[in-house]
């Protein structure tokens, strides 16, 4: 479909990774096989009833393949080729913050332990794991 090259073509103008269009391609071909009419007529029905098919996913996917699609029909809007963005009324899926690596508070005493206690970084160290700065 002429409308799916000429949106991957200006995602890599703008320098997108291979990675990002590769799954823009899948996500785009995944919603055509569900609606057969013409992207430029999508309604945001056509949308909640695809993302309808997709609750199964995992929450990151679906996450992607509404910023797939957001993306897509804000482009198009660009270009002039939509009136309106349906992507615009439809809630997205919020995504939890993932937890942040850390080390037990053993292996930090571990740490601590090492280091000479005339060292003046065994302060820094102290302030970094008692605050939990990074």
């Amino acid at each position: 479909m002429r409308l799916l090259s000429d949106f991957l073509a200006d995602l890599a103008h703008a320098n997108r990774s291979v990675h990002t269009r590769r799954g823009y391609a899948t996500d785009l071909q995944r919603f055509l096989n569900f609606y057969s009419g013409s992207l430029l007529s999508v309604t945001t029905d056509h949308i909640r009833k695809f993302f309808d098919t997709c609750i199964h996913l995992s929450i990151a996917t679906q996450a992607r393949q509404q910023a797939t699609l957001a993306s897509f029909f804000n482009w198009a809007y660009r270009q002039e080729l939509i009136d309106a963005n349906p992507m615009v009324r439809i809630e997205r899926v919020k995504l939890t913050a993932p937890k942040p690596n850390s080390i037990s508070r053993e292996q930090v005493y571990k740490i601590l332990a090492g280091i000479p206690k005339s060292a003046s970084r065994d302060q820094l160290f102290r302030l970094l794991f008692e605050t939990g700065l990074k």
